[in-house]
């Protein structure tokens, strides 16, 4: 559900991968990115960059 969340955040261009990474449940940038990649099957900066293709 973070990561679900952290998305939207991203796709609004409300917050970066390390302002995600200070949520609590995420140790650093590097646990966000795997636990991500886990969950989406692409690592957030994959998801950004999708996401300014298709702007």
């Amino acid at each position: 559900m973070k990561v679900e969340k952290a998305k939207q955040s991203m796709e609004q261009g409300k917050i970066s991968i390390e302002e995600i990474s200070n949520d609590p449940g995420y140790s650093d940038a590097s646990n966000f990115i795997k636990v991500s990649k886990k969950i989406s099957g692409i690592t957030p900066s994959e998801f950004k960059t999708k996401q300014k293709e298709n702007t």
